[in-house]
């Protein structure tokens, strides 16, 4: 059963922004494929094909105005053991948050259990195998005052494919909010 998410992906003009950013791809330092550049909103864990499918109903069946979004400013998440990412992060916006929850109760409705972590809203730009101080430090100072507005009209319902190290995500079903 494939692992599934639900997540925001973006206009051509907002990658193009993303990968502006990423740091250059080189041994240790794996930048985010362009198509591969989103916004999760939930983590859905492992779901069969009917659960997938009646997922995608539910959303077609969703009516949610489209959140107005900042991203804004960049940072790491450092991991001793395992690699690190580099990120964009996402401004404090009531809307996603509220859009958020609306998708709980959906997939709750449906049987569908999430974990219950703590969302930090952001968008992987890259994973780098050792966190040198100098790929950070760079990555921070050029990038520290990145911001892009966006209305975030493209729900997708992704799922996570391949064994490889580096996971690919395929957008399996998309719907239009607003």
């Amino acid at each position: 059963m494939p692992r599934a998410f639900l997540a925001f992906g973006f206009p051509p003009a907002i990658r193009e922004e993303l990968v502006a950013l990423q740091p250059t791809a080189r041994p240790g330092v794996h930048p985010a494929a362009r198509d591969q550049l989103h916004l999760t909103l939930l983590f859905l864990g492992e779901l069969s094909e009917s659960r997938l499918s009646s997922l995608a109903g539910a959303l077609d069946e969703l009516v949610h105005p489209a959140p107005r979004l900042a991203l804004a400013g960049v940072g790491v998440f450092a991991n001793d053991d395992r690699p690190s990412f580099l990120w964009v992060g996402v401004e404090r916006s009531e809307e996603l948050l509220e859009l958020r929850s609306r998708l709980l109760s959906v997939v709750e409705t449906l049987g569908i259990e999430v974990a219950s972590e703590t969302y930090r809203p952001h968008v992987t730009l890259a994973r780098v195998d050792r966190l040198d101080e100098g790929v950070f430090d760079l990555f921070e100072r050029d990038h520290a005052n990145f911001r892009v507005e966006l209305v975030a009209e493209r729900l997708g319902l992704w799922v996570v494919a391949g064994d490889g190290q580096v996971p690919r995500y395929l957008e399996r079903h998309q719907v239009r909010l607003g």
